[in-house]
């Protein structure tokens, strides 16, 4: 539960912090993801809950371009 509210705060953030620069919020997080997840820094390990959640974010985000296009 905990690695949830830090991948939310710190997604945020850093959208937010991607935005100012130009960037795509999606770039942004995308960047935080490989940096704080086993590529890099393994602060969060995954397991089958934050899996669950990062399937349904990327239909989301595949949903959301679709329909920007």
């Amino acid at each position: 539960m905990l690695d949830l509210i830090l991948i939310l705060l710190l997604g945020t953030g850093i959208g937010w912090s991607a935005k100012r620069f130009g960037l795509p919020a999606a770039v942004g997080q995308v960047l935080l993801g490989l940096l704080i997840g086993p590529p890099l820094l393994g602060w969060i390990a995954p397991d089958d809950n934050l899996q669950t959640i990062g399937e349904l974010g990327v239909v989301l985000l595949l949903g959301m371009a679709g329909l920007h296009l």
